[in-house]
């Protein structure tokens, strides 16, 4: 019945902070529906220190091609439960409906060797106080606050995105801004603007890292992050919620 349909539909959580509102905070494997969204899917969630957070790209062993397809990224590829990007519609329709903040962790190969091992290498943070990306017909054009100035606050490198302010880019699809197919230059699916690169966390992945003095020549393609001095060998990108209010209304809303 119509009341039956109405019950099952609320039983969905719009995002982890949705779940942590109503009193759950163990991580893990979630099912939530975003407004708007057409059906239900799975997240990983992180609760830490009050805050909830929904995972949007894992990177733990390389054990995960990243180098896709346009389908693929739209659509979210991987295991859930390891290495995974959750996909750029799914992102979109969490994006979206609220006005969310990015958080990037990563960590480096320094320290790291074969076999047992209680080395975890040097941990990095990045990101951003304002996130959210366009919908398919537009690239899912990413948006962060291009001004400078707004990341001082979020640490050291957490403008690595801010050059990134452009259309979402794989080595079958890129949008007529760009005059060359910048995924497959730096082996990804990213976000561009030009092909000057300032991060790539969808980039080849490295095992046992890929070192380079910063005044040398070096590989192009990598997992890489521009204040980190290798390639990476860990990264979590997740949003949190931050205002109900939806990121289009927002008077961070960028300029381009």
């Amino acid at each position: 019945t119509w009341r039956n349909k109405i019950s099952i539909f609320f039983l969905y959580f719009s995002d982890c902070d949705d779940i942590l509102l109503n009193g759950r905070d163990k991580d893990g494997i979630y099912s939530i529906k975003p407004n708007f969204a057409a059906k239900p899917f799975q997240v990983e969630c992180e609760f830490k220190d009050g805050k909830a957070w929904t995972l949007i790209q894992k990177r733990t062993n390389g054990a995960v091609d990243f180098y896709r397809n346009w389908e693929d990224y739209k659509e979210g590829f991987g295991d859930i439960r390891s290495e995974y990007w959750l996909g750029n519609e799914k992102i979109y329709y969490l994006s979206v409906q609220a006005t969310y903040e990015l958080k990037i962790n990563m960590w480096d190969w320094s320290g790291i060797t074969h076999g047992p091992s209680q080395q975890t290498g040097n941990y990095y943070e990045g990101g951003s106080s304002f996130f959210y990306i366009e919908d398919e017909k537009n690239f899912y054009r990413l948006r962060v606050p291009e001004d400078f100035y707004a990341y001082q606050n979020q640490g050291p490198g957490s403008s690595g995105l801010r050059l990134h302010i452009g259309p979402f880019t794989t080595y079958d699809r890129q949008s007529n801004l760009l005059q060359e197919n910048c995924a497959i230059k730096f082996h990804c699916g990213w976000w561009f603007r030009t092909c000057v690169r300032n991060s790539n966390l969808n980039g080849r992945y490295y095992q046992g890292g890929y070192r380079f003095p910063r005044n040398k020549t070096r590989s192009q393609d990598d997992m890489y992050w521009y204040s980190v001095g290798q390639s990476l060998r860990r990264s979590v990108m997740k949003i949190h919620r931050v205002s109900n209010a939806t990121a289009k209304m927002s008077k961070l809303l960028t300029r381009n």
